[in-house]
């Protein structure tokens, strides 16, 4: 009988995985013959990290773009209002230009609150991982 050739990667088809590369599985996954990763990214506290993340990023980053677009926006349709001195040569384009800097700060503060959670949390799947025997030799 002819064994299979590895193909141009080096890796023969019979040893080659199917792809478990989901962002968010949501029927069991049968674990044997898994990688430590794909039982890892089967768990359910990975999948609710996951998703705590990918809302606060987005709401983040859409949050930050409105804001960013604000300006143009405002200077484009109401002109005079942007126009107003606010102090001497200063006018509420300038203040809200400026405001955009410490919103970007802001942004980034928060984000760093938020990376702290994502990485206890992350600390939680590891252990939970290493108890339940992932991890320990090649798999």
């Amino acid at each position: 009988m002819e064994r299979p050739r590895p193909d141009a990667s080096g890796v023969r088809a019979s040893d080659r995985q199917p792809f478990r590369g989901r962002l968010l599985t949501l029927y069991p996954v049968e674990t044997s013959n898994m990688t430590d990763w794909d039982r890892i990214h089967s768990l359910p506290s990975y999948k609710k990290m996951i998703a705590r993340k990918t809302r606060a990023v987005v709401a983040m980053a859409v949050f930050f773009l409105a804001y960013y677009f604000a300006l143009p926006v405002l200077v484009g349709y109401w002109p005079d209002l942007m126009a107003r001195k606010v102090w001497g040569y200063v006018n509420w384009a300038y203040l809200f230009a400026f405001s955009q800097f410490l919103m970007t700060w802001a942004v980034a503060y928060v984000y760093m609150r938020f990376a702290g959670r994502f990485d206890s949390m992350s600390e939680q799947i590891l252990a939970e991982a290493r108890a339940n025997g992932y991890g320990e030799g090649a798999s």
